[in-house]
């Protein structure tokens, strides 16, 4: 991911969590701005929402087109988060014999009206 897709991607939570100086601050001097219109949690919003819930998962992986794919079982927990403006993703499995567990953050710009997500996970223990 692009250096500069990050920095987005960091000024969009900052923004849509609400919370912090740098939100306060632009609260106190642009009062009901266009910013401070987009950190509130809209139809996207509710929409990702719906998505909330526990769950058990398989991947499937296939190494190449001619080999047999590979199940791995596993879990996910969907929770809403800052007052419905993101999903936390918290998910553990076996991944080709190995445990793993991830962290994914889900959330919808309203000022760029797009879907945003990090992930970050465990990986190979031997990497």
């Amino acid at each position: 991911m692009k250096k500069e897709n990050l920095i987005h991607i960091a000024v969009a939570l900052l923004l849509l969590a609400g919370s912090g100086s740098a939100v306060s601050a632009i609260g106190r001097d642009a009062g009901t701005s266009g910013q401070m219109q987009s950190a509130i949690p809209g139809p996207a919003h509710k929409q990702l929402a719906q998505r909330a819930g526990e769950y058990t998962t398989v991947t499937r992986f296939t190494a190449q087109p001619s080999a047999t794919p590979v199940d791995s079982n596993g879990t996910a927990k969907i929770s809403v988060i800052l007052d419905g403006r993101f999903l936390l993703e918290e998910d553990a499995g076996i991944f080709m014999g190995q445990e793993t567990k991830g962290t994914r953050l889900w959330g919808y710009d309203n000022a760029t009206k797009q879907y945003v997500s990090i992930w970050t996970y465990t990986g190979r223990p031997d990497s």
